[in-house]
């Protein structure tokens, strides 16, 4: 993670720590204000239990969420674990509450449940260490609460109980075995559950709280000091885990961010490989187009032809070598129209294809290499996409602007198609293509402040535009898209 993360949870945990902790605390006192009777202390006890579990509850969501947005993590037991141990304390908090009469009469009995529950606890966090629950946690954790509940129920409900054989451990050491398996627990929690050290941490401290809380009120709060004390150990305790949940959750979404900008890096960088390798396959046509010409008419080329192909192969040549060198972005500089595309028509025709085009004497303001690349791809899409063996190309300037058109006379593009011409990797069915062509030439157009537009019907064939701003003023054209298409 970077230092900009770093700093960032550093400068959010703890308002987030105090936010939650007054939250927490503040819901408990106005509850306990507003319950009346002479046993206040037992009152504030029952109504922690009351906002401490159901906080539990959403700590344990929030780990499912941190496991679900971190693929690989093992802390699906902890996940599984950490509803149990809430959802089953949100049903024996109610039960102690609407029931203090038969949870006194199983008051020798309950114990065995609370030892069961930890033990389960234990056994999944050891579970964790070896492997993943088998289903869903959340369904694992809760089908364990709802088997707890119910025997709970039984346990307390208007059942003649057999009264308990004389080998039951004392309530001493019954709550002592508790607080040795909750220990256990907090043990495994700091290392062997899969978490962070700093969260193995504060999860262990919540639960070491929250154990002795309990153990202190037991089966039911009793009316002195150790009710008060349970209350804050249940509030800290409670609080602590949703903050270490909240935190965990934060930045595993920090992690998800990082890769999506590391996918996002690499997919521009997968892109422009393969513009890169687009336009290096265009000079190299365009090289061994002019080289088969220049050797198979040694005697017949005139000289016009012959230094006309020449400097197509040099000027190729040179765009090779700053392609393969990843040579800097040319600058947007003044350009002579005519002495950009004068070499591209040359080549296309050195393969046979019949391109017509007269000087026009325009300028315009770009990038020397990109506008060939822009070129080579739009005669080379007519050319082979068209079905039409003539393309014309004009060029003419109106006021601020240049356009160069590429039109051939071929099938056009289908209406449910134009739309997304423009888009990298859009192709038609038949199409052998890549699907890049369009999408880079809108690109470097779209980079030299011009715009490329497409408009395209299966009676006049397709026409290209492409506007830039004129040498002579500099402007860049309105604003609008770098690119549209649409039917003519």
């Amino acid at each position: 993670m970077d230092a900009g993360h770093a700093s960032t949870r550093g400068s959010v945990g703890w308002p987030v720590a105090v936010s939650v902790s007054c939250l927490v605390l503040a819901h408990g006192l106005v509850a306990v204000r507003l319950m009346p009777g002479p046993h206040l202390t037992v009152h504030a006890a029952h109504v922690a239990e009351l906002v401490t579990y159901p906080l539990l509850v959403g700590g344990a969501g929030l780990l499912y969420l941190h496991l679900r947005l971190t693929p690989g993590s093992r802390t699906g037991w902890l996940t599984a674990a950490a509803v149990f141990g809430s959802a089953q304390g949100v049903a024996n908090a109610v039960l102690r509450v609407v029931g203090e009469d038969p949870v006194q009469a199983a008051a020798d009995w309950l114990p065995v449940l609370e030892v069961g529950v930890a033990a389960v606890l234990v056994t999944m966090l050891l579970a964790g260490h070896r492997a993943e629950p088998p289903g869903s946690p959340l369904l694992t954790g809760c089908t364990l609460a709802l088997l707890f509940t119910s025997v709970r129920v039984l346990v307390i409900g208007r059942f003649e109980l057999p009264h308990p054989p004389e080998v039951m451990l004392p309530g001493a050491l019954l709550a002592a075995t508790l607080l040795v398996l909750y220990a256990a627990c907090a043990w495994l929690l700091l290392s062997r559950v899969g978490l962070p050290a700093w969260a193995g941490r504060r999860m262990a401290f919540s639960l070491v709280l929250l154990a002795v809380a309990h153990v202190l009120t037991f089966p039911l709060p009793p009316p002195d000091g150790r009710s008060l004390t349970a209350v804050v150990l249940h509030l800290v305790g409670a609080g602590f885990f949703v903050i270490t949940a909240l935190r965990l959750v934060r930045d595993a979404l920090v992690r998800v961010e990082d890769s999506d900008r590391q996918v996002t890096s690499l997919e521009a960088q997968r892109r422009r490989d393969l513009e890169i390798l687009h336009e290096v396959a265009s000079a190299v046509s365009g090289i061994a187009a002019a080289t088969h010409l220049l050797r198979a008419g040694e005697t017949a080329l005139e000289d016009r032809d012959r230094g006309q192909l020449e400097s197509l192969v040099a000027s190729e040549n040179a765009r090779l070598e700053r392609l393969l060198g990843r040579a800097a972005e040319q600058p947007v500089t003044h350009l002579a129209l005519d002495e950009v595309i004068d070499p591209v028509v040359l080549a296309h025709r050195a393969r046979g294809r019949i391109v017509e085009w007269s000087p026009s004497g325009v300028h315009v303001r770009g990038r020397a290499d990109a506008l060939t690349e822009v070129v080579a791809i739009l005669v080379d899409n007519a050319a082979v996409h068209s079905g039409s063996n003539r393309i014309v190309l004009t060029a003419t300037a109106i006021g601020e602007l240049a356009i160069l058109k590429v039109v051939d006379e071929g099938r056009g593009i289908p209406r449910e198609q134009l739309a997304s011409v423009l888009d990298w990797g859009a192709r038609g069915i038949a199409s052998s293509g890549s699907g890049i062509g369009l999408a880079v030439a809108a690109r470097l157009v779209g980079d030299m402040a011009g715009r490329l537009e497409v408009r395209s019907d299966a009676r006049s064939g397709t026409t290209v535009r492409v506007v830039l701003p004129t040498a002579r003023l500099g402007t860049r054209p309105p604003s609008r898209p770098p690119s549209s298409v649409g039917t003519s």
